[in-house]
């Protein structure tokens, strides 16, 4: 019984200590464009971009936190789904009060939102929001590439253009990694709970 117990402890502890984890970022909402060529007005359209809380960091300039996406699929009501081919990442920028998904090689955000949540005036974490924390669902002021510029990006279904949005939100869900002691821990108190069983 003594063993469970410091076992036991030992995983409280463990499992309290900050880990990496996986990030799943989705902007979802109701708008307007075209994939490769086809055109969709209002309809509902879904931006997930998956990646690595280990990577998470302070970019350039000062007041963004940024962590490059592992894959990054848009999804369209009536058009079907695809994955962006181009790099993108995930970026709070707290100088501004907005989180957004953007395109690092053509230097512009594909998608993005604005709330007051997201803005810090001393260059820390905004209401906790860093990228590792999960969110409800958050609303604001929208904004994408002007229109009239122009912007695509690179999809396996071809050019993506958003033309317009009327609503739209973000989300995070962080799913942490259990760490090697912890794991180890666990290990052990199977281990415990095993030997008992042999005894009796």
């Amino acid at each position: 019984m003594k063993r469970i117990f410091i076992c036991g402890v030992v995983l409280i502890v463990l499992n309290g200590t900050a880990r990496a984890g996986s990030a799943i970022y989705t902007f979802s909402g109701t708008g307007s464009g075209s994939l490769d060529a086809i055109p969709f007005s209002d309809v509902a359209f879904t931006i997930t971009s998956t990646a690595d809380t280990a990577n998470i960091g302070l970019g350039t300039p000062f007041g963004i936190w940024v962590v490059p996406d592992i894959e990054t699929t848009i999804s369209i009501s009536g058009i079907g789904s695809a994955a962006f081919t181009i790099p993108t990442e995930t970026i709070i920028n707290f100088e501004v009060g907005g989180v957004s998904v953007s395109a690092p090689n053509q230097y512009i955000d594909i998608l993005g939102i604005k709330n007051a949540a997201f803005f810090s005036s001393d260059f820390t974490s905004p209401q906790g929001y860093t990228l590792s924390s999960s969110v409800s669902q958050v609303t604001g002021l929208l904004y994408i590439p002007a229109p009239s510029s122009g912007f695509t990006f690179e999809t396996t279904a071809g050019a993506f253009h958003m033309s317009s949005i009327s609503s739209a939100s973000y989300q995070a869900d962080i799913v942490p990694e259990p760490s090697m002691f912890a794991m180890f821990s666990m290990g052990l108190i199977g281990l415990t709970f095993l030997g008992r069983v042999h005894k009796t």
